[in-house]
This record gives structure tokens, sequence and C-alpha cells, in this order.
């Protein structure tokens, strides 16, 4: 297993090129990666539909240790639970943009609106707005 000290401590070997980088497990499908570069990267490991795949949980230090290991076991739960974690991963990320583009509509909604009425009608659009919809965003 993997300890933070150790982590901190782990450089590029000999052998690590740009193609194969330093492959370090913890628990579970976690794995750290060293790239030749010396930058560490998370990686976890899991099998979906009798196929091994891999999912990139972000860069060391920036997420800790304790940080990859719940990111990892979350991943396992989608599994478990039958939901490919790379299909969810798509998904809300595609959510999420389509959530900013509304929000970009309604304020450009809103940016028109306080040119062509009085400013307390603004105001009462520009709470309902903030209140109802972006909020929910």
């Amino acid at each position: 297993m993997l300890s933070d000290a150790k982590i901190r401590k782990l450089k590029p070997t000999d052998n690590c090129t740009p193609a194969r980088p330093d492959k370090y497990s913890d628990q579970q499908g976690l794995q750290l990666l060293v790239r030749s570069s010396g930058t560490k990267t998370w990686i976890s490991a899991y099998r979906f539909d009798g196929k091994q795949q891999k999912t990139t949980l972000g860069a060391y230090p920036q997420i800790s240790l304790a940080e990859a290991r719940i990111a990892n076991s979350d991943i396992k739960a989608l599994v478990t639970s039958g939901i490919n974690p790379k299909n969810k991963k798509r998904q809300d990320k595609l959510a999420n943009e389509q959530a900013k583009m509304f929000n970009d509509y309604a304020l450009e909604w809103l940016e028109e609106r306080e040119r062509n009425v009085k400013p307390r009608t603004y105001q009462q659009d520009y709470n309902r707005m903030h209140k109802d919809v972006i909020e929910l965003c």
C-alpha cells in the first residue's frame, strides 16, 4: 500500500518512458502513474462487461491519497451497481455543459430586459430568475 510519504519520494525510474510510465498499485485497482517528466497521476482500474478499463482521477498532489481512495471506491460502487463510470462521467459533463448554456441564455435575456423595462420591473425579473431558475441549474 502507498503512503503519502512514499508518494512524495517517488521519482521516475530508468525504465520509465513517455509511452510506459512507472505504475504503483495501492488497493482495489487504485494506481499511481509516475511519468518520465515526474508528474504523478491517479488511475482507477476496473473491469466492466468483462473488459479491463481505466479512468483518470487526477494529478497528485492536487488529489491526495485519501481523496483518490474515496474516488476509487465511488467508481467501484458504480461498477457494482452496473453503471459504467466512463459513461456516467460523460453524462455528468454533458449535463453540466447544458446547464451552463441555459444560464448563459438566461443572463443574456436579463441584460436585454434591463434595457427595455423600468428598473423595478427589471429587479423583480432578476430576483425571480436567480431564485427560480439559475440556482436550480
